[in-house]
């Protein structure tokens, strides 16, 4: 049958701050106070269609998502310190002789698209497709958007007539899928960000602010990709009671996003870049046992072993 579901949700976070220092807790102490509010919003919605069909031994199911995001956050602070009036603590910034403002605000936005089949032979044979794309507003122009396909199959041996007679076997299935997934963790975006801040102090030996950059552009910054295939053999004795899995896997972490130091003398001393590809290969092997079932006593074991090696494969 056919299903279309629609999921939604807001969050709202504001997170007040204040505090007052005395001239009276210690001897030269110097009095202050502080104020700070920070604000946080963010909703998203989720849009499901979902069609299942069984064709005798056959089972197809195929999925569209259309998912949407924004999140937005904005800070406000104000110090002042040498304070002519104790009376209103931290209410009044204007009895502080000497005062310091400043706010920020930063947003970011997020649309995904996936779609993906499924298809089954008489739960024995699977095969899974998918293709994911990710438009995020912290990457600019043609960067802004990453396309994701993945594919797996499974084959369940144990439902093989050949391996019916084989009593002390209770699952055996093999494994195998390659994909892509992206990343897009870069804190705030790829866009040149400015910033107040004292430059001098003029003639009257009164700090004057100026506009300085805090943060360069990189117009070629793009979605970090992850490309995993893995290899796996699932397997369960003696009706189940000892199960486990062997896995065989290789990532690669292309266009790798990280922060790139810049020249010391230069204002800004580091940009997010792309920054080269890293790679991981490895072996996870998981054995579980239930040794003791009782109505009061229960008694499983659990083995893991790992080996993995991770190497830069390129640095830019």
């Amino acid at each position: 049958g056919l299903t279309f579901s629609v999921q939604g949700g807001y969050d709202y976070d504001h997170s007040p701050s204040y505090s007052f220092k005395s001239k009276l807790e210690a001897p030269g102490a110097i009095n202050s106070m502080n104020n700070t509010s920070n604000m946080h919003n963010y909703w998203q919605n989720t849009n499901n269609l979902t069609w299942q069909r069984q064709f005798g031994d056959h089972n197809v199911t195929a999925m569209a998502v259309w998912e949407i995001s924004r999140s937005w956050d904005t800070g406000l602070q104000g110090t002042g310190s040498n304070l002519n009036n104790e009376s209103v603590g931290y209410w009044n910034i204007a009895n502080a002789a000497i005062r310091n403002a400043s706010n920020s605000y930063t947003e970011a936005s997020l649309a995904s698209g996936i779609i993906r089949a499924n298809y089954d032979y008489k739960k024995r044979y699977f095969i899974t497709a998918a293709l994911r794309a990710d438009g995020s507003s912290k990457f600019q122009g043609s960067n802004k958007w990453g396309y994701f396909p993945s594919v797996a199959a499974g084959w369940t041996l144990s439902e093989e007539d050949f391996m019916k007679n084989i009593n002390w076997l209770s699952n055996l299935k093999l494994r195998l899928s390659w994909g892509q997934t992206g990343n897009a963790d870069i804190s705030t975006n790829a866009f040149a960000s400015y910033g107040a801040q004292g430059s001098w102090i003029n003639s009257e030996y009164k700090t004057i602010s100026g506009v300085m950059k805090s943060r360069l552009e990189n117009p070629d910054l793009k979605w970090e990709t992850t490309t995993e295939w893995n290899l796996g053999l699932d397997f369960g004795f003696l009706k189940s009671r000892i199960t486990g899995s062997v896995e065989l896997y290789q990532r690669v972490v292309s266009d790798l996003l990280n922060y790139k130091p810049l020249n010391s003398y230069q204002e800004v001393k580091q940009i997010m870049a792309n920054v080269g590809k890293t790679q991981s290969r490895g072996v996870e092997i998981t054995l579980n046992s239930r040794n003791i079932i009782t109505n009061n006593f229960f008694w499983e074991t659990s083995l893991t072993y790992t080996k993995y090696e991770d190497r830069w494969k390129e640095r830019t």
